[in-house]
């Protein structure tokens, strides 16, 4: 007798939680469906029947499916939110799916949800309007508010769905036709088709001109159920050609697949701006004929291509010193040799003429010192250059390396060890002749520099010391120099 008791207990305590259970659970559930989970829902409603207008029935149906979950997790599965989505529901499968049993059984839990919600007169059509109202029917709920007059069309038009003439071909992965040419400051097409297996959440368009450091990111527009295409405006498609690539990604922004990359992008070469259809010169409102002005301007623009240069490094060097002709406080070199040279710094500017070729002025000061004289020596350079960049031209590229030459004047000194004691020998004043090999490392707008700077020197004159109140004259010191320098540099 007392295990029976027990066991009824048991059994009466066991039904009372799980009651309480249910009730605070619903009570907390309901709590939950606030206005901006609402609001959600809503968005994911409106998001699915911009898709149906495009004829993307899948991506309609997920973002339906998703506000129907989103309703239930919420507590908002017997608000008039969910008996809207369920209709919508409906719509898509009788419509877009050629589903009439599935799209029934929506309407029916729409109407068990809220019995008065109604069809948008706006997606109604006279079958869609008989199957709800043949629900209704069947639900024993009145028709009279909600039939427009039997099998006759709705007193607003439906919207208008374009429908492709021919049913378009699946795409496999990602597909991309490069595109070679295109006129000059017009908008630019690109499009893509993207396989269903890549999974894509987003197809990104990333392109850059000359003159742009970084590569400009434009997301493209889905526009059938594997097409994505997008513009880039024509007031930035200028110069003489334009660089692209393609990348798919996923939700959290991975890469799935790229036509084209940053290091390889596709390049488009620009031809003539399409001509004007009105017939005369436009005015503009600061230079006034525009198609005078205009053709200036575009003869000006492959200079404009990069811009200014302004480069500030330092360096050393090292060359030959030939032999003294004369005594020098009975210290003299005995034979020809190698010596250090001076500390530099140096300073340029220029212009980039195209991607690959720039024209500058250089001016290097140098210091050496002497123990012999106690006094420091300061050689100067100045020279016009001219480097090629014979790797790494394309925009974008962080390494370029480059070969040039320079022609100019100076002095250049040397130090050399006499009797354990330092002095300096002097090439010049005279002419300057020299090669340029180095790399520029960074975008281009900033970055460093590294140089080797082999030259030759042609002395115009003879030097006359005085040492110990006598005359000392040496002949004339051509010679050779290897500097090596670094720096910085600025592009605009």
């Amino acid at each position: 007798m007392r295990c029976r008791q027990h066991r009824f207990f048991a059994v009466i305590m066991s039904g009372l939680f799980v009651f309480l259970t249910t009730h605070l659970f619903t009570s907390a559930a309901g709590a939950r469906c606030t206005k901006a989970v609402k609001k959600q829902i809503e968005r994911l409603n409106k998001s699915a029947m911009e898709d149906y207008d495009l004829l993307e029935f899948e991506s309609a149906k997920q973002s339906l499916l998703d506000a129907n979950r989103l309703a239930r997790n919420k507590g908002c599965h017997d608000d008039i939110i969910a008996a809207k989505t369920y209709v919508s529901l409906a719509v898509l499968y009788i419509q877009g799916f050629k589903d009439e049993s599935r799209g029934k059984l929506m309407f029916r839990r729409a109407l068990r949800i809220a019995p008065k919600v109604t069809l948008d007169r706006q997606l109604a059509t006279p079958k869609l309007m008989r199957l709800f109202n043949d629900v209704k029917d069947s639900m024993g709920l009145s028709t009279d508010s909600e039939d427009p007059g039997g099998d006759e069309p709705p007193i607003e038009k439906p919207r208008p769905v374009t429908r492709p003439k021919e049913p378009e071909k699946p795409a496999k992965g990602l597909e991309h036709k490069p595109i070679d040419e295109a006129p000059r400051k017009s908008p630019l097409e690109v499009k893509a088709r993207v396989g269903d297996e890549l999974g894509a959440a987003r197809v990104v368009l990333f392109y850059k001109v000359a003159g742009m450091a970084e590569y400009a990111a434009l997301p493209m527009q889905k526009v059938t159920e594997w097409t994505w295409k997008v513009e880039i405006p024509g007031n930035e498609v200028e110069g003489k050609m334009v660089y692209y690539y393609v990348e798919v990604r996923n939700k959290e922004g991975k890469p799935l697949a790229a036509s084209g990359n940053a290091a390889s992008p596709h390049i488009v070469m620009l031809t003539a701006p399409v001509p004007t259809t009105s017939g005369g010169d436009a005015e503009t409102p600061f230079q006034g004929p525009g198609k005078k002005d205009k053709k200036k301007k575009d003869k000006k623009k492959p200079g404009d291509l990069i811009g200014i240069y302004i480069g500030l490094g330092g360096g050393l060097s090292t060359g030959y010193v030939g032999k003294w002709y004369g005594d020098l406080s009975d210290s003299q070199p005995k034979r020809p040799g190698f010596a250090m040279g001076t500390f530099d710094g140096m300073i340029e500017a220029g212009y980039f003429i195209s991607p690959k070729m720039l024209a500058s002025l250089f001016f290097k000061l140098g210091y050496a010192q002497s123990d012999m004289s106690e006094v420091p020596v300061l050689g100067w350079q100045v020279a016009a250059r001219f480097r090629y960049v014979v790797l790494g031209s394309d925009p974008g590229s962080f390494f370029r390396l480059y070969a040039g030459a320079e022609l100019g004047g100076g002095d250049i000194y040397h130090s050399l060890a006499l009797d354990n004691k330092t002095d300096s020998f002097k090439s010049g004043p005279g002419m300057i002749i020299g090669a340029l090999l180095g790399a520029w490392i960074g975008t281009e707008k900033v970055g460093g520099f590294i140089e080797l700077d082999p030259k030759g020197v042609i002395d115009f004159t003879a030097d006359t010391v005085i040492i110990d109140n006598r005359e000392i004259q040496h002949g004339r010191q051509h010679t050779f120099s290897l500097g090596i320098a670094a720096g910085l540099y600025l592009s605009f």
